[in-house]
């Protein structure tokens, strides 16, 4: 085959390989140079939505005419096996040839392979071997200090940082890399400490200086954070940050209790940056809380934005009017939204119906609640259920939220809606919600298993037993509910016998779980074995503090003449769940004065 035909095939395999990158969108994002900060980033909401439907990373504007005669046959292996088996199979190949060729075009088509294996291992090892080659290449920068901050190797990122100053490499990248990661307290002191290891003079880019303003702002020091914007940030910054600082200068004066001055701050960057959602948002909710509700609804009655930014911008002002209790105005800005909601539709649905009963309207709001059925279905149900509590009118909720389940998540819901009629008092209500998901659902396990724990609780112990039975009879190797019928057997009848042998079965399958432990010492207990009972309690205990093992440990000990330290633990077991009605049992019995001193 000549070099010619080799070089055609490569171009064939180009055209015919597409690599998923929905899992790699943070690397991309930052290696290719974003500019604005993840707090304010303006992007058209038809191009948020074109990139979000992508699903695939496209290499057929690279070429390899960059490769020499001599490594054509073995790139052309690569480019197959990458086709076969994936990135993760093929980067080694593609990193072999690029040691040999070191060039910089093949040192980014290898990296981006390595990008889509997400291997950490491989993005580190490209990126090196990229920078090696064309140190002054900006893209490889971004990739490998990510994988140094997520790794704590802050030493490691300072030195990359000062080879990227030194070669003139932007760190325009590093402020979005910290907004994208604000919520990370471990990532953010290794970015901390990687600055702190630079030299001062390198702490005048001002790349650097908008990362410290960040690590102080995501730290909570606002005095700091508005004097080094107010004094220095806004006069060096460039244009594409000055949008961020007016955010988070207007956000720390609002903590610092600037509220008026926040609100002229962030007037002022939309006087500089008109129709920015990013700044809307911050400065209309100032405006609610501050009661100013006539500016908010000018800012927001005048903007110019998209459909889809409006709706965003209405349900944000819309929800921060509830907060703030002006229900009236809150409904109106929903009535107003944009027909097309890109999706938002069941949260402006959820937003009406909060007005809507906010403002003596319950039945409209449950009819707009029963219309509900995206993804915020399940946010609906729950209000549903409140509110037709309030109605008084709890016997329709079985079977209109029964409708309403989501099969992917029965155990979830059935056991939510059961708790909401358990916490409104009406345990009838739970059992018959459950009866009904288990005629529909048999062999849903842990719903039965629940039923069987509510029944205990409702000294119904006989069906209790009955549910459990049938558990073990399909799960005869679950030591959950092995355990639970034998605990339920021992604990409302005579057969200790029958108790022990379903807990020690349990036992047998799992020995390290407190409450299968605590079982077997309480059975052994009530078989008068009291060594042998302190033995698996005192485990248990060790193993798990909880009010009634503390209380059955403690009763063991004071069975057997050791008073004082049956005291101690039964103190600690208070402190653990004040009340718990089995030790509170058990004081009464043994030693009521106790009592009296806990609960003083």
């Amino acid at each position: 085959m000549t070099n010619a035909d080799q070089r055609s095939l490569l171009r064939t395999a180009f055209s015919l390989h597409r690599l998923p990158i929905s899992k790699v969108a943070t690397f991309l994002s930052i290696a290719i140079g974003i500019n604005a900060c993840a707090v304010n980033q303006e992007q058209d909401s038809t191009a948020e939505l074109q990139t979000e439907q992508s699903s695939t990373f496209n290499f057929e504007s690279e070429t390899h005419e960059h490769v020499s005669n001599e490594h054509l046959t073995k790139l052309l292996e690569a480019e197959f096996l990458l086709q076969r088996e994936g990135p993760g199979a093929a980067y080694d190949k593609f990193a072999t040839i690029l040691r040999s060729e070191k060039s910089p075009a093949m040192a980014k088509r290898v990296t981006n392979i390595a990008i889509a294996s997400q291997n950490p291992a491989y993005i580190e090892e490209s990126t090196n071997l990229w920078i090696s080659i064309d140190p002054k290449a900006e893209e490889p920068y971004p990739l490998q200090l990510q994988i140094y901050f997520a790794s704590g190797r802050y030493k490691q990122a300072s030195e990359l940082i000062s080879r990227a100053l030194e070669h003139d490499v932007s760190l325009q990248f590093l402020p979005t890399f910290l907004d994208q990661h604000s919520r990370e307290v471990d990532t953010l002191e290794t970015v901390r400490l990687a600055l702190d290891e630079l030299p001062k003079g390198a702490l005048k880019n001002i790349y650097l200086q908008l990362s410290n303003n960040r690590l102080d702002f995501f730290s909570g020091h606002y005095t700091a954070v508005e004097a080094a914007i107010i004094d220095n940030l806004f006069e060096t910054a460039p244009k594409t940050e000055c949008k961020s600082l007016y955010v988070i200068l207007g956000y720390s004066q609002n903590q610092l209790g600037k509220t008026e001055a926040a609100i002229e701050t962030l007037l002022k960057g939309l006087n500089d940056f008109p129709n920015s959602k990013h700044l809307l948002i911050p400065v209309i909710e100032l405006l609610v809380a501050d009661n100013q509700l006539t500016r908010a609804s000018e800012l927001y009655n005048n903007a110019k934005l998209s459909s889809f930014d409006q709706t965003q911008l209405g349900l944000t002002f819309a929800g921060k009017l509830l907060e703030h209790h002006h229900y009236d105005n809150a409904l109106s800005v929903l009535n107003s939204l944009p027909e097309k909601q890109y999706g938002f539709q069941d949260q402006t649905k959820l937003l009406t119906a909060d007005a809507l009963n906010k403002l003596g309207k319950p039945i409209e709001a449950l009819n707009t609640l029963k219309t509900v059925d995206g993804p915020l279905a399940w946010n609906a149900t729950q209000q549903i259920i409140r509110l037709l509590y309030t109605l008084k009118r709890e016997n329709e909720i079985n079977a209109l939220v029964f409708e309403r389940l989501n099969e992917e998540k029965l155990q979830e819901e059935t056991m939510s809606v059961a708790g909401l009629h358990e916490y409104n008092k009406r345990p009838d209500l739970s059992l018959e919600f459950i009866n009904t998901v288990l005629e529909a659902h048999p062999n849903a396990d842990a719903i039965r298993y629940k039923k069987a724990i509510l029944l205990e609780s409702l000294d119904q112990w006989e069906a209790a037993i009955a549910e459990l039975k049938k558990l073990v009879d399909s799960s005869p190797d679950n030591p959950q509910y092995l355990n639970a019928l034998g605990y339920t057997i021992l604990v409302n009848s005579n057969d200790l016998e029958l108790a022990q042998n379903y807990i020690e079965k349990a036992y047998a399958i799992d020995n390290d779980d407190p409450a299968i432990i605590d079982s077997l010492g309480w059975v052994l207990f009530l078989r008068d074995d009291l060594d042998q009972a302190t033995f698996y309690l005192q485990k248990a205990w060790e193993l798990l503090k909880d009010a009634e093992i503390g209380a059955h440990y403690g009763e063991t000990l004071w069975r057997q003449g050791h008073q004082s330290l049956a005291n101690d633990i039964w103190r600690k077991a208070y402190q653990i769940t004040p009340e718990y009605p089995v030790l509170m049992e058990t004081l009464n019995r043994l030693n009521p004065d106790l009592i009296t001193e806990l609960q003083n």
